[in-house]
């Protein structure tokens, strides 16, 4: 699946595809996220806003180092409306920004 990315994009690697689509709704809570970017890149932040949530960090893996798959554990989510968000780094040293809205239906 495709991802539309909102957000500044300085370089050229943009994220490919999604576990969950931005402006998604979902009937049921995901245990977790993944996303793979169209190279290498160096992930420096995942965080999660929403019910309950306050821009709380998520632990992703691989930890350091540049890679184009990554995938992090979600916390426990209540119905309503979430944002993911990311920071990366190119090997160009070019920072990327993003972030992934959906709802959770009750």
């Amino acid at each position: 699946m495709t991802l539309i990315l909102s957000g500044q994009a300085l370089a050229h690697v943009t994220v490919e595809e999604s576990s969950i689509e931005d402006g998604a709704s979902l009937s049921e809570a995901p245990s977790g996220f993944s996303f793979s970017f169209g190279g290498d890149v160096r992930l420096v932040g995942l965080t999660i806003s929403g019910v309950g949530l306050d821009d709380e960090d998520l632990a992703f893996s691989p930890d350091g180092g540049f890679a184009a798959d990554y995938e992090a554990d979600l916390p426990d989510l209540e119905p309503g409306s979430y944002v993911i968000e990311w920071r990366a780094m190119a090997k160009d040293g070019h920072v990327m920004l993003g972030r992934i809205s959906f709802e959770l239906e009750g």
